[in-house]
């Protein structure tokens, strides 16, 4: 027979006590409640021990969960995926020991939350204006154009190579020139990591909850500036998960 735990989704200031509606996660439904300690509390549900996979349905299972808890006005400190211990009494020695800890940390991140933006080229805007911005590029790939492939190969492989480096310091002047543009409305970012030749930003903006609309505002006036030249996906508000995570330890979880 599995045992059962208390599967954490987030650490929260404890200044009332909201009635959860979320789905807990896993396939068996199981209500969302707080674990108290002092003025904290552990957002938690019942759940089977197990290694819980990071697919989509968990993962959002979980977050679910802490944004409902931002949603109800509480300060979440995200707890990493798949975090559960064994039980009602090991999560409240947890937040006894580190008391200190949370409460800090829940004091530094009272008022703020995460926004997201990734930035990305649409199709067929980089190329051509690389061609137009590098006048020895321009120049190489028009002496080729028109010639047989066969007949080019080396030259096509020296122009892709002059093309992405083009392409990397093009990403780079735009990253900071976009970045630029927020630098007064946030408190602290976190740049991830660049995935396909398209995106140009994927960051991580930490702001004062008064700072939203502002943010809101810079972002549609990006949008507005580069119609049809730039795709933008912007989310939040979310979890700090970029600038905080509270990871506990295997020997804290009393599994062992």
């Amino acid at each position: 027979m599995r045992k059962t735990g208390k599967y954490i989704y987030c650490v929260t200031d404890a200044g009332n006590k909201p009635d959860f509606t979320s789905g807990s996660i896993g396939k068996t439904p199981s209500q969302v409640f707080g674990i108290h300690y002092n003025s904290i509390a552990a957002v938690v549900s019942d759940s089977p021990v197990v290694s819980y996979s990071l697919k989509s349905e968990n993962y959002l299972a979980h977050q679910r969960v802490v944004e409902e808890a931002m949603a109800k006005n509480l300060t979440a400190l995200p707890v990493r995926f798949c975090t559960i211990a064994r039980d009602e009494a090991s999560v409240r020695t947890i937040l006894e020991k580190r008391y200190d800890e949370f409460h800090e940390n829940l004091s530094a991140m009272k008022g703020k939350l995460e926004l997201g933006l990734k930035v990305f080229w649409n199709d067929e805007v980089a190329y051509p204006e690389i061609l137009r911005e590098n006048d020895n590029i321009k120049k190489m790939r028009d002496r080729i154009v028109s010639q047989p492939q066969e007949n080019t190969y080396f030259e096509r492989i020296e122009i892709g190579k002059l093309v992405e480096i083009a392409l990397q310091e093009k990403r780079q002047r735009e990253e900071e020139e976009i970045l630029s543009m927020f630098h007064h409305l946030y408190l602290d970012h976190r740049t991830n990591r660049i995935i396909g030749d398209r995106m140009i930003v994927n960051v991580a903006f930490l702001v004062d909850e008064k700072q939203e609309k502002l943010v809101d505002e810079a972002v549609e006036k990006l949008a507005k500036a580069n119609d049809g030249r730039l795709k933008l996906s912007y989310v939040g508000p979310i979890a700090p998960y970029n600038f905080i995570e509270v990871t506990i330890d295997v020997t804290e979880l009393g599994l062992n």
